[in-house]
């Protein structure tokens, strides 16, 4: 009976209580055995379902945690063959795939992302769940777990500024968003210090007139 209860506890503490899918803890316990077992190349998807907050905005919470059960197991009936999915927390989802090929890791990404969409029924209401997918690799992108989901992360949240579905981290894009928080940090000490000017361009004709 105490092992019975000490592997429960076990259990809990590594995995998520509403979907049961392992939790961010396993995660980080279990990855430097992922990676060794996996020294080929592989992949981590961020998943993040798309306006899921309307959902329990307009249905309530009961409804939205019996559509995240259904998500969840659609992503571990799915990837389950391929990877270890994570569920870390809210409408968020990681998961570990043994491809490291772009071209392969789109073309399951896209796939999973048509399974989704098909109806989950509660009662009257039906509901087609959406996601946006962030990619990065091991070892071509990092071979840090910490790296390797923010780079993920950011592919994802580039995905749904795109509304593309699935976007894949490359070093372009690290450097795009870097110029914007440059940009946006010079921007706040512009306006700090009052270094904003207006400039008028004069409207001309085609002689040369000034019109406006």
């Amino acid at each position: 009976l105490q092992k019975r209860s000490d592997d429960q506890l076990a259990f809990e503490a590594k995995h998520d209580e509403l979907t049961h899918l392992p939790n961010r803890r396993f995660l980080f316990e279990a990855f430097d055995e992922w990676k060794e077992q996996h020294k080929s190349g592989f992949s981590l998807l961020f998943i993040d379902l798309d306006n899921f907050k309307h959902i329990n905005d307009i249905h309530g919470h009961a409804v939205g945690d019996k559509v995240l059960i259904e998500v969840a197991a659609r992503i571990d009936n799915y990837f389950k063959n391929n990877g270890l999915a994570i569920r870390q927390g809210g409408d968020e989802f990681i998961i570990l795939i043994n491809l490291a090929d772009d071209a392969q890791s789109l073309t399951l990404c896209r796939n999973f992302l048509e399974k989704l969409q098909e109806p989950i029924s509660d009662d009257d209401a039906e509901f087609h769940v959406r996601a946006s997918i962030g990619v990065a690799s091991c070892p071509k992108n990092s071979d840090s777990l910490d790296q390797l989901l923010s780079q993920a992360d950011m592919a994802m949240y580039e995905a749904k500024r795109l509304k593309c579905g699935i976007f894949i981290y490359s070093d372009s894009l690290q450097e795009k968003i870097e110029r914007y928080a440059q940009i946006e940090k010079q921007l706040q000490y512009a306006l700090e210090y009052d270094e904003f000017f207006l400039v008028y361009q004069p409207q001309m004709t085609a002689d040369d007139k000034v019109v406006g």
